[in-house]
This record gives structure tokens, sequence and C-alpha cells, in this order.
């Protein structure tokens, strides 16, 4: 920037002092003389070097140029050219480049002190430390409303529901069995103890003082701890709960006096006392709900033992029936089994299945044609009764007479029956000789082999 000084001529004592360009690294020599133009000159000069320093503080990283130049006016005559003087000219003299090295910015003799890069380091920790401060006191601070909130119901309950046990707008609620219940069921209704508010609240505050102290240093670095706000988050909701609590059975217990002094019927006893009646009560009739269900179940146990003992006492009549009858029919059996024993020793049988008694080494099987067809045997004995079954001598047929037949005229090693193969050759008397003889056989074949009559 150029600044003209006095555009007064100068006089002949002072001629005109030659032109120069200064700058801030070339500062002017002291004037030695008092005259306006000088002071002016040093005026400028003074400003200069003020901007510069100014400028250089806010960050500039090179120190800008200040020229000051003094163009003191030469007034004109009229006959002399136009033209400036030869020691004059109308352009600027060029500053010479300066050679000596760069000065670092802060180094300088008049620059300001460089700011350290580990401060701004610090200043920027700093700021995160105050808005991780700052989040923590306002978690605490939502933790104290809600905390005064519970203390507050804390009051309003000793005040307005507690009182009830012993004032007068009490006994409104005392005058019936029914409201007395309801009144119990919101007052003896799940809600955290005092001790646990003074509990919540005094970890509260020590959290509290925690981040409080540190936001209130201004220096101050440090971070909560990484659970800080979980732990108070936690206790809020806990608090909540408590302060919801109370003021929800306080709210149902004033809607019960409402309704309790619309019916506008008052006990003669305070509550507190009409309570204690209702325990005792509501224990003799629970008392005496435990005395019935024990009676009962005895009653049941009882019927339940009767019925065992009465089972018991079937049971064994039928086991004792059914162990008689056994005996019974062993008995019978046995006497059967003598009976035809006995028979199967007769004469009788003899005539008809004499020869199946005589002893040999064949017995009879299943025949399909007319010859009847026998099994070679190593021990010698009777017939046997399995084998007569196997040859189909029993069955109650034809075919199972004429089987039976077969086996009589094919054991030739025993006496054989001389009836013709062919059943349609049988007699009458043929037939029946036949079918008394199958006869025998089904009645007393066990008899037979137990008396040894026949093989097994």
């Amino acid at each position: 920037m150029n600044d003209s000084a006095n555009n007064s001529a100068p006089t002949p004592e002072s001629p005109p002092q030659p032109f120069s360009v200064w700058d801030s690294r070339n500062p002017p020599p002291p004037s030695s003389g008092g005259s306006p133009t000088g002071q002016l000159v040093i005026c400028l000069i003074g400003i200069g070097i003020i901007a510069l320093g100014a400028y250089s503080y806010w960050g500039r990283t090179e120190t800008p140029k200040i020229q000051v130049s003094l163009f003191p006016p030469v007034e004109q005559k009229k006959d002399e050219p136009s033209t400036p003087p030869a020691n004059l000219t109308t352009k600027e003299p060029e500053v010479p480049p300066n050679t000596n090295p760069p000065i670092a910015q802060g180094t300088g003799k008049n620059s300001p002190p460089q700011r350290d890069p580990s401060e701004s380091l610090r200043r920027a920790q700093l700021a995160l430390a105050k808005t991780k401060q700052r989040e923590a006191v306002n978690a605490s601070r939502r933790l104290k409303s809600i905390l005064d909130d519970w203390r507050n119901e804390l009051e309003i309950w000793r005040e307005q529901v507690d009182s009830l046990l012993t004032n007068s707008d009490g006994q409104f609620i005392a005058s019936n069995p029914d409201s007395i219940r309801a009144f119990l069921a919101a007052y003896e209704s799940s809600r955290p103890s005092n001790s646990e508010f003074t509990s919540s609240a005094d970890s509260a505050k020590e959290l509290s003082a925690i981040v409080e102290n540190a936001l209130s240093d201004p220096s101050d670095l440090s971070s909560p701890p990484p659970d800080f706000i979980n732990q108070v988050e936690s206790l809020a909701a806990s608090a909540t709960k408590g302060r919801d609590a109370y003021r929800a059975s306080r709210r149902e217990i004033q809607v019960l006096l409402k309704l309790a002094r619309e019916k506008n019927s008052r006990s003669e006893i305070v509550l507190k006392d009409a309570i204690e009646e209702f325990r005792d009560h509501r224990a003799q009739i629970a008392l005496q709900a435990k005395k019935d269900a024990l009676q009962k179940a005895q009653d049941e146990s009882d019927a339940i033992d009767r019925d065992i003992a009465a089972n018991k006492i079937r049971e064994a009549a039928v086991t004792r029936k059914r162990t008689e009858d056994m005996a019974a029919e062993q008995r019978q059996a046995e006497e059967d089994m003598t009976a035809l024993r006995k028979k199967a020793r007769s004469a009788e049988v003899k005539r008809y299945l004499g020869n199946l008694f005589e002893n040999g080494f064949s017995q009879p099987r299943r025949t399909a044609g007319m010859t009847g067809l026998v099994d070679r045997v190593a021990k010698n004995g009777p017939v046997s009764l399995k084998a007569l079954e196997s040859a189909g001598c029993l069955e109650p047929t034809v075919e199972g007479l004429r089987q039976l037949n077969l086996a009589m005229t094919g054991l030739t090693d025993r006496t054989k029956w001389q009836f013709s193969f062919n059943p349609v050759d049988w007699s009458p008397d043929n037939q029946k000789f036949i079918k008394q003889a199958q006869d025998y056989l089904v009645e007393l074949g066990p008899a037979l082999v137990k008396e040894g009559l026949l093989a097994e």
C-alpha cells in the first residue's frame, strides 16, 4: 500500500529528499528532523509493522510485504517542463529479492509463537472427554429426576395412605369387608422397600459425583467408566418401577376411598383395628378350611382303606374259591381217571381192543390205499396212542373207522381183525364193532396209557 504525505511543496530551506520504498524487513532510518512529513512517515511505518504482526499471528505462513513510499508532491512551475527530474521516475523502484534464508514461523524476532501439535491433540482429547462427561451428567440427572419422583411418591404414601390406618377417612374403608380386602390387596402389593430406595439413591449419588466433579474441572481429561451409562439406566429402570408401583397402588386406594365415602358408612373402629379383625376372621376361615380339607382327606383315605380291605377280602374269597374249585376238579379228575382205569381193564374193553394191547415192533400210519401200512420201531410194546391219532384212527368219520380197521389188519406181529379193507363190504355188525372200538380209544385213551395197556 502506497501512502502520500503532505501535499505542500518543499521550501528552499528543506530541499526534497530522494524517494525510498521500505518494507517490514528493511525499516527506514530514524528521522533526523521533527518535520510533520517525517513524523507521518514514522507513524505509517509503525502501523505497517503492527498489521504485519497481526496477520502472521492468525496463521499466515508467509509474511506479506508492506511497502511504504513517500512521494512528496513537487509543485511544478509554469515555465518548467512537465517531465520529472532525472532522479525521479513515475515507476516505483523494485525491491531487490531477499537472499537471506526464510525465517520459520514463530521463530523470527517479530513473529508470534507457533502452536505445538501436542497441544492441539490435548485440546481435541479434552473436547471429547467433556462431551462424554456431559452425556454422563445428563444421564445421572435424569436418574436423579426419577429418584426425586419416587421420593415424592414415598412421602405422599406416608401422608395419604399410611395415615388411613388411623384417621377418620380410613373408617369409611373399615366399614365393609370387601373394601378392607381391596385395600389390603393394594396396600400389600409387591413394591420396593424404603431401604431399596435408599440404596438406589446412594448408588446414584456416588455415580453422579464421579462425572459432576470431572465436568466441573476444565482440565479433567477423564472419561466416565465404560459401564457408567448401563449402571445409570439400570438404576433408572428400577427407580421407575418402584415409583410406578407406589403410584399405581396409591391411586387404587384413592379410588377405593372415594367409593367408600359415597356409601357414607363409617366403622366405629379405625382401619388398622378393622384389618386386624379381618385378618383374624380370615385366619379362622382358613384354619377351618384347612381342618375341613384334612377331614375330607382323612375320610377319603379311610374310604380307600375300606375299599382296599374289601377288595382284599373279595380277592381272598375268589382265590380261595378258585383253589377249592381246582381241588374239587382235581379230585373229580382223579376219581374219573380211577373209574376210567378200572373200566380200561374190563373184559369188555379187552374184547374190542385186546390185540392193541399185545406187544410188537409195528406201529400204524395213515394209509391212502386199501392195504394197511405200518412203521417198524425198535422197542417192543403195545400200540402207541399217538400213532393211532396220527394215522387218523380216532377221527369220528367213516375214514377214521377205515384207518382203524387198516391198522388192526396191517399189524402182522399182532392178532388181526378179520374185516374187509373196504367199508363198502362191512356188515352193520362189523361197522358197529369197529365204531365201539374207536369210542373206547377216544374215551379211555389216557387211562389205557396210565394202565400201560397202550404206549404213549
